[in-house]
This record gives structure tokens, C-alpha cells and sequence, in this order.
């Protein structure tokens, strides 16, 4: 799989945003090795962010949950903590 980013807008402060609204939307392979964990992540500028992590197995909830943000295309704190997002 081939680490995806894009940039989402957000109706939070991330201290900071990017471009004054925006935060950046990850799906992301963790570790090295055949079998390599899955995270997606929201993070602004600097130092905040949100994330939830995936086993090996679960490649396919990691995408459809990165594609259904994707799709939404805004995101809040508050949405990413009704879907288990951690802070970060």
C-alpha cells in the first residue's frame, strides 16, 4: 500500500491550520516487514493531531474509513472522537 495525504477542511483550530481551515488527512503504513499496521491520522500545522490504528489484517477498514473522510470532506475533533480517533 502507498501512503495517501491529503488536505481536508476543518472547522477546528489544530494550532495551527493549514491555509486557515485546512488540516491534513493521512492513511499510512506503521512498521517495516511483511505484515505492517495501518493508521489514519488527522494533524495540523504543528503539533496536534488525531489518529486510530488498524492491525495488519485490516487494511480494508483503514481505506474505506480514510475514503468515508475523504468523501465528507470536512472533519472536526468531535466527529474524529465518535469514530475512535485518539489524540495523538
Amino acid at each position: 500500500m502507498k501512503d495517501k495525504t491529503i488536505r481536508i477542511k476543518t472547522t477546528d483550530n489544530w494550532c495551527s491550520n493549514y491555509n486557515v481551515d485546512e488540516v491534513e488527512l493521512s492513511l499510512i503504513a506503521i512498521g517495516s516487514g511483511p505484515q505492517p499496521e495501518y493508521r489514519v491520522c488527522v494533524w495540523g500545522d504543528d503539533d496536534l493531531g488525531m489518529e486510530k490504528d488498524f492491525s495488519s489484517t485490516e487494511l480494508k477498514e483503514a481505506i474505506l474509513l480514510f475514503e468515508k473522510l475523504k468523501s465528507e470532506g470536512m472533519v472536526s475533533m468531535h466527529m474524529l472522537s465518535d469514530l475512535e480517533f485518539v489524540s495523538a
